[in-house]
């Protein structure tokens, strides 16, 4: 199975440490800059989770993240919120937001396998 990751992030850069840390699983890595498209390439892509920034052009992370729980088609795919260390994560709009976990960049690449894993258990049995 290849894992399919929605990332959301302004940084070309972090979409290319997720590549390099989940390429042990085959991953397919979309990345968009902007809140506002996230919904669109989810519903194309179909993919196994989701990292969005709560710093994002358009459409917070934390905005993004209440669509995607809301959402009939993609309610149960699990999204991880990040943020960068120099700033706090608003603990009041991550819980309103109803994600599934948290990421604080910059972030360790064993820390981020064991979310895909936690999160996407058929990757966790599999792994490429």
């Amino acid at each position: 199975m290849s894992l399919r990751v929605l990332l959301a992030d302004e940084s070309d850069t972090i979409k290319k440490v997720f590549q390099l840390a989940l390429q042990d699983f085959n991953a397919e890595v979309k990345a968009v800059h902007s809140g506002l498209d996230v919904i669109d390439v989810a519903l194309a892509f179909k993919p196994d989770i989701v990292f969005t920034d709560v710093l994002l052009q358009k459409k917070n992370g934390y905005d993004t993240c209440l669509e995607i729980k809301q959402h009939l088609k993609l309610k149960t795919t699990p999204v991880v919120l990040m943020w960068s260390s120099f700033m706090e994560l608003d603990q009041a709009q991550f819980k309103r937001a109803q994600a599934d976990d948290q990421l604080e960049k910059p972030f360790d690449a064993d820390f981020l396998r064991g979310l895909v894993k936690k999160y996407v258990p058929s990757v966790a049995e599999n792994p490429m």
